[in-house]
C-alpha cells in the first residue's frame, strides 16, 4: 500500500454514533463477508461466486496444513467444484495463494475505512476504533489468523509474500503513530515520545493475535481490550477510560 493511505481515508472519515461490534459466531462472519450459500444467477455474479468459493476454500485448507500442505487437490474437495473450474480462476497454486493473501489484506483494509468512518473527530476516538477494528471478524476470526501467520512463516522461503504480511505492520505503525503525534498535540504532554506508545500498542495487539492464534478456544476478547485500552489509560488517563472503552463495544 501507499506511504499515504492514512491521509486517503483521513480525508474521508466522518463522524458516526455507530457501535463498533466484536462477533464471535462463525455463522455471523460468513453473513458480513456476504458469502451465500446458494449459487447466483447470471454468468458474471456465478464466475464470482466460483472464485469467492474456491478463495474461501484455499483459506480452509491453509489453517488446517500450512501452506505447503495446501494443494489444489484439497482445495477442489473443501470447495465441492472440479479441478477445472479452479484451474479456469487460478492458473497455479502460487497464484491462487498470492490472492488469497491479497484478498485477506485488502479485508484488513476495508476494516479500517468502516472503523475510522464510524470513529469520532478526536484522536483519541480514531485510535479507540483502529484497535476495536483488529477484532472485527473480517480479520479476526481462526481461519483468517491462521493463515496469517502460515504466510509469515513461509515468507521466508518464498519472498514474495513478504510484502503483504510485513504491510499491516507498517501501515499500523505508522497510522498508530500520527494519531499519537496529534494526541501529544492535543493534550501538550511533549515529554511522552508517540512513536514509543505506537510501538507498545504494537507489540501488544501482536501478542493479542498470536494468543488468539494459540488459544483459541480460551481467548477473551474483553479482557485482550482492557489490556490494551489499560496501556493507553495509563498514559492518557483523561483520554481513555478502560470501563468506558470495554463498555462501548457490543460483544456477542
Amino acid at each position: 500500500m501507499a506511504n499515504g493511505f492514512f491521509t486517503c481515508y483521513h480525508a474521508q472519515i466522518k463522524h458516526s454514533a455507530l457501535p463498533m461490534r466484536i462477533w464471535e459466531s462463525r455463522e455471523e462472519i460468513r453473513v458480513i463477508m456476504d458469502n451465500s450459500a446458494i449459487k447466483p444467477a447470471g454468468r458474471e455474479a456465478t464466475k464470482a461466486w466460483h472464485r469467492q468459493k474456491i478463495l474461501d476454500a484455499t483459506i480452509t485448507v491453509i489453517a488446517q496444513h500450512g501452506i505447503v500442505g495446501t494443494t489444489i487437490s484439497r482445495v477442489v474437495e473443501q470447495a465441492g467444484l472440479s479441478r477445472g473450474m479452479v484451474n479456469l480462476h487460478f492458473k497455479s497454486k502460487d497464484s491462487l495463494l498470492m490472492e488469497v493473501i491479497k484478498y485477506l489484506l485488502d479485508q484488513y483494509i476495508a476494516t479500517w475505512h468502516q472503523a475510522m468512518e464510524e470513529a469520532g473527530d478526536s484522536p483519541a476516538d480514531k485510535i479507540k476504533a483502529m484497535i476495536c477494528a483488529d477484532f472485527n471478524p473480517r480479520i479476526f476470526h481462526s481461519e483468517a489468523v491462521a493463515v496469517w501467520f502460515a504466510f509469515r512463516v513461509q515468507a521466508r522461503a518464498q519472498p514474495e509474500y513478504l510484502p503483504y504480511v510485513t504491510t499491516r505492520e507498517d501501515d499500523n505503525l505508522r497510522n498508530f503513530t500520527e494519531l499519537f503525534v496529534q494526541l501529544v498535540e492535543e493534550t501538550g504532554c511533549h515529554h511522552i515520545d508517540p512513536g514509543s506508545v505506537a510501538r507498545g500498542m504494537m507489540a501488544l495487539e501482536e501478542g493479542m493475535w498470536l494468543d488468539f492464534f494459540l488459544h483459541p478456544q480460551r481467548f477473551d476478547s474483553r479482557k485482550a481490550l482492557r489490556s490494551a485500552f489499560t496501556f493507553l489509560a495509563a498514559i492518557f488517563p483523561d483520554h481513555f477510560d478502560v470501563e468506558e472503552c470495554v463498555a462501548g463495544v457490543e460483544i456477542n
